[in-house]
């Protein structure tokens, strides 16, 4: 978590900003904002971790950021009564018409620098109103798929990425007839990638990340993992990522003791997720925007301990499909790649993908993309 990660002194993030800062940096997660004294923002960078939905709210009432809190009283001492865009207590409350002692209200007086990940999906709707409330001085973005409209400042290039060895590329893509043979290639990439994978000076395991279809279409969640089980997949070895289910809270993928290969999801993962020994992306999913298309494949892109390995096949990320919607996404993926400045070349190279249940060992032609930059 961004926020664990901020707290640890060891860690790069934190490190950038002890530099900048001389050491003198707080990290705090939004849900404990009622520990924040003037003291640490008089004489600190302060860091508030929390997500975009905690603030984006029609109705303020009832919300901890927005609520009148006592212990925040210290942070409004000096300030005005009247002072304009801060929230008031409701007429119907204690105190009514009087500043609340909220986070927003703290929020709005400093004028905080607001990052916003995933922000092609974060500045919509209601966010006009959050921002107001907040006060930003000013919002920096980040996102893979930014908006046409967006003031771009900066962008790095997949080639750029791939240059500083922080992800996989290119990007192996595999068509299939069923949904089923998706699955069955998946299964026998992450095998031929894991044997690979013991050959390697660090420990990695290759997982398989399953985009499962809706409820009530045929491969469900619980259709897949039925077909896994039956495949010969133990149990243990999956995880389920969903809105109901969240098997992977609290997981440490990269520990030798896990032995989950295999993450079932539908939408869960599709944005904000990634573990650099996810490999191979299988989706059964009738997906049809280019956008979603590169926020998945995006979840296998991350190259294991941001170093190239020895066996070229471990530099690559591989895509099982059984839609031919995603298919043409894709295309359209291509060609919007095209149009921001990037080359393209559709290569001939071909992989071998075992297919179980044809009974042979076919080969299947797996597209490889490869984005160069003009």
């Amino acid at each position: 978590m961004t926020v664990e990660a901020l707290k640890n002194p060891r860690h790069a993030y934190r490190q950038v900003l002890d530099d900048a800062f001389t050491g003198r940096v707080r990290i705090f997660d939004i849900g404990d904002f009622q520990q924040i004294t003037p003291h640490d923002i008089k004489g600190n960078c302060c860091v508030i971790v929390g997500t975009i939905q905690t603030l984006r709210v029609e109705n303020t009432e009832g919300r901890k950021v927005y609520s009148h809190n006592e212990n925040l009283e210290p942070h409004f001492s000096a300030v005005p009564k009247k002072s304009p865009g801060l929230e008031l207590i409701e007429d119907d409350k204690v105190g009514a018409g009087t500043i609340k002692f909220s986070l927003a209200n703290l929020l709005h007086l400093h004028r905080p620098l607001m990052i916003v990940d995933e922000a092609h999906k974060a500045v919509t709707g209601l966010s006009q109103t959050m921002q107001q409330r907040v006060n930003p001085s000013a919002i920096i973005e980040f996102t893979a798929t930014p908006q046409r409209q967006s003031n771009l400042l900066h962008s790095v290039t997949a080639q750029e990425l791939k240059d500083a060895e922080m992800i996989k590329l290119p990007v192996m893509l595999a068509e299939h007839p069923t949904w089923q043979q998706a699955v069955d290639g998946a299964i026998s990439k992450r095998q031929e990638l894991a044997d690979i994978a013991t050959r390697d000076t660090k420990y990695i395991r290759p997982i398989v990340l399953f985009q499962a279809q809706d409820r009530g279409q045929v491969a469900t969640v619980d259709v897949l993992k039925d077909y896994l089980i039956e495949q010969g997949i133990a149990e243990k070895r999956i995880a389920i990522a969903t809105g109901d289910q969240r098997e992977l809270d609290d997981v440490n993928l990269f520990d030798p003791a896990c032995d989950v290969d295999f993450i079932i999801t539908v939408e869960a993962l599709k944005e904000g997720w990634d573990c650099s020994f996810a490999y191979v992306f299988c989706s059964l999913a009738n997906i049809h925007s280019s956008t979603d298309v590169e926020q998945l494949l995006g979840r296998v892109l991350r190259m294991p301990y941001a170093t190239r390995r020895s066996d070229e096949r471990l530099n690559r990320a591989y895509a099982h499909l059984a839609s031919p919607r995603f298919s043409e996404a894709a295309m359209a993926l291509k060609d919007r790649m095209v149009a921001m400045g990037w080359g393209w070349r559709c290569c001939s190279q071909q992989c071998t993908c075992p297919i179980h249940d044809t009974g042979n060992a076919a080969k299947k032609d797996e597209r490889v993309f490869l984005l160069i930059r003009n």
